[in-house]
């Protein structure tokens, strides 16, 4: 029986890739004659795993669904080497090729995806790092990333809900909820604002977080980032939506609420009184962090009566022979540990630390020697920039850094006072954020009893009506309109 092939239509996809791809030295056309015909494997140099393709099995998988005369032949020959699907147009075969995959033709074009894997292995939490909890971090790779998830919450309601953004990087992003605990209404407006604004390229997570922010004229972060998977995990319990980025392993989760940059994972692999103690801690450390060096500045030039005489006299003395006014020891300490803080990012993690802890004392001691600065404010910036280092979200401490400044110059012309206003127009501020249209201090402001029962303190988990109860505040309250 003699076997009949469409050349020309062959031949048509082929002359297309050419034409498409002609500027790629590594692309690879690899023809392997198969009686009349020839069956071409197309992909991009060091994308594919050359081993898994069965060559002498395609053949004769091809011949016997040829000699059926199955106008699919090719389609069911492919599946003996991977995941495979039919490509219909030039768009098509271009996508599957720069997407790493392989792609046959002959007749028809058909791609299998056995690409080989670029990224690191699954490793370490770098930026949220925990005394007791899971080591795992998120990688690069949005496979990896979904497996991760699945491996944590085994659950048939746990959903992928694929898109593909960026106009020329053509990225891949998940959004990931739970089927009947996240609000569909949610899911729903997600999806759209990812849709409604297309951005040229997606290159990190950061690029989806501006398209979810409602408000942009504000210092406080609406969407939560984070490497780990169990707490993406337990924002899935929760009613939350995640969307991984596929490139990054910072996955972003929204709703995000004011509290959820003060707590940490750890809170809940710890017993519920040493978890309580230390979220105190960190809202105490909120306040230090943020008006320490405002209120040093107003109780010093307006409210002088307040101080003890014993610390007044030693406070006078230290600043004698001064040269500079009070407000601008301040500004010029905060700035000179704001530079040394990025020079200890910046720099490699062995010397890094180094540079900015020794750097700190080295400048401050000379500072007080050189009579710039007064010890009294070495002390209060230094306890200022560590009650900065206490919140386990690195993008809460830039928020409170910026607004450090704004504080210390009410507190320069307005004392306390000033202070107050500016505490008063802060309350205001976040009463007025919401994140994906979820009130950014639900169940604080508008007070919830059930829900707020997690924001201050940690209960025993088997005290608690619900494990996770945040579900309270995304089931009662609405999603606002953008």
């Amino acid at each position: 029986m003699r076997l009949t092939f469409d050349e020309q239509a062959t031949e048509t996809i082929i002359e297309q890739i050419k034409k498409d791809l002609r500027h790629r030295e590594d692309l690879v056309i690899r023809p392997v004659k198969i009686n009349e015909a020839t069956i071409y494997f197309c992909y991009l140099t060091d994308t594919v795993d050359i081993e898994a393709i069965a060559i002498e099995t395609l053949k004769q998988r091809f011949v016997i669904e040829k000699k059926r005369q199955n106008s699919d032949a090719l389609y069911y020959a492919c599946q003996e080497m991977g995941p495979t699907e039919k490509e219909q147009t030039p768009r098509d075969y271009l996508n599957v090729i720069l997407n790493h995959q392989l792609l046959v033709v002959c007749e028809s074009a058909v791609s299998v995806s056995i690409g080989k894997s670029h990224h690191r292995a699954i490793g370490e939490v770098k930026t949220q790092e925990v005394i007791r909890g899971p080591r795992e971090a998120f990688t690069e790779s949005v496979v990896v990333n979904q497996a991760m998830l699945r491996e944590r919450l085994k659950n048939k309601r746990l959903m992928f809900q694929t898109l593909t953004l960026g106009t020329e990087t053509k990225t891949d992003v998940k959004v990931v909820y739970l089927d009947g605990t996240c609000k569909k209404k949610l899911v729903d407006d997600i999806v759209k604002r990812l849709k409604e604004q297309p951005l040229e390229g997606i290159l990190e997570s950061h690029y989806i977080e501006t398209l979810l922010e409602t408000n942009v004229k504000t210092v406080f972060p609406t969407v939560y980032n984070t490497e780990r998977p169990d707490v993406i995990t337990a924002g899935l319990l929760e009613g939350r939506c995640a969307i991984i980025v596929d490139g990054t392993p910072f996955v972003l989760m929204v709703p995000a609420l004011m509290f959820d940059f003060l707590q940490s994972s750890e809170d809940y692999y710890q017993r519920a009184d040493i978890a309580s103690a230390i979220r105190i801690l960190r809202v105490g450390s909120f306040f230090v962090a943020l008006l320490t060096p405002a209120v040093f500045l107003a109780l010093t030039l307006f409210h002088q009566e307040v101080i003890p005489t014993a610390l007044l006299v030693s406070l006078a003395a230290q600043r004698e022979g001064i040269p500079f006014p009070a407000v601008t020891e301040v500004l010029l300490m905060e700035i000179t540990f704001e530079i040394l803080r990025e020079a200890g990012v910046r720099l490699p993690s062995a010397v890094g630390s180094a540079v900015s802890i020794v750097g700190a004392l080295v400048l401050g001691q000379a500072a007080v020697e050189a009579g710039i600065v007064s010890s009294a404010m070495v002390i209060i910036v230094s306890i200022t920039a560590i009650s900065n280092f206490v919140f386990p979200s690195y993008n809460l401490a830039i928020s409170v850094r910026l607004l450090r400044f704004m504080f210390i110059i009410s507190a320069t012309l307005f004392g306390l006072i000033g202070i107050v206003l500016g505490l008063m127009l802060l309350a205001f501020h976040l009463t007025t954020l919401d994140s994906v249209g979820i009130s950014y201090l639900s169940g604080f402001a508008p007070y919830d009893a059930e829900a707020s029962a997690d924001l201050w303190v940690r209960e025993r988990l088997d005290k608690r009506k619900q494990l996770f109860q945040l579900k309270t505040v995304f089931k009662r309250e609405k999603v606002r309109k953008r």
